[in-house]
């Protein structure tokens, strides 16, 4: 995007930060029965997915928001219900490789871990581009993760230094922490998507 002037590149940026901060609130609220968080945060990703292809940007961000909620209601609550059991599984892991003490099994968590936390990132991403199934979008995250690992590896590190910056910030949490995360995820893996023609 080119901007004419430096006021341009403000208001830019002022429309984008107001924008995700009214999507991380819209988050929280749908987001407050515990149950829905996944399913929430699926419409945050559609909605960030919508706005990077810019495509029906004169529509109200509650309506989309509330549309892509309904929408991916099933498949949000369908990955939740497999990442818990996934991340459980991986906690128990991180227990046994903490007695273990032993230096490979550390380095196969780490992986375990690595590739729990990219698959998770990109299956809401792939869940509302591909509007596949929720089986289907694991596995094709997975796969995604596999073979682009360099992409895969910047959006963890990019992911991290955004959940550092919150750390240090706390006081951005409500307003840009799981919108920020969003945009984040779209911005690196949509050109991917576009060169495979997808």
């Amino acid at each position: 995007m080119l901007f004419r002037n430096i006021g341009d590149f403000i208001i830019w940026i002022t429309e984008w930060g107001a924008k995700l901060v009214f999507l991380n609130l819209l988050w929280l609220v749908f987001s407050l029965p515990i149950v829905t968080v996944f399913a929430s945060t699926t419409a945050t990703y559609a909605v960030m997915r919508q706005w990077i292809f810019q495509q029906n940007t004169g529509s109200s961000l509650f309506g989309i928001f509330l549309s892509y909620f309904k929408e991916n209601w099933k498949q949000g609550t369908g990955l939740g219900i497999i990442f818990s059991i996934i991340g459980i599984i991986v906690y128990v892991d991180y227990i046994f490789v903490l007695t273990m003490d032993n230096p490979i099994f550390t380095t196969v968590f780490i992986l375990i871990f690595y590739l729990f936390v990219v698959t998770l990132l990109l299956s809401f991403a792939v869940i509302v581009h591909y509007e596949s199934s929720v089986f289907q979008s694991i596995r094709n995250a997975f796969v995604f993760a596999i073979a682009y690992p360099l992409c895969s590896f910047f959006l963890v590190i990019s992911v991290l230094s955004l959940v550092m910056m919150f750390l240090m910030m706390p006081g951005l949490l409500p307003f840009f922490s799981i919108s920020g995360i969003a945009l984040l995820t779209n911005i690196i893996i949509n050109p991917i998507f576009r060169k495979i023609g997808v």
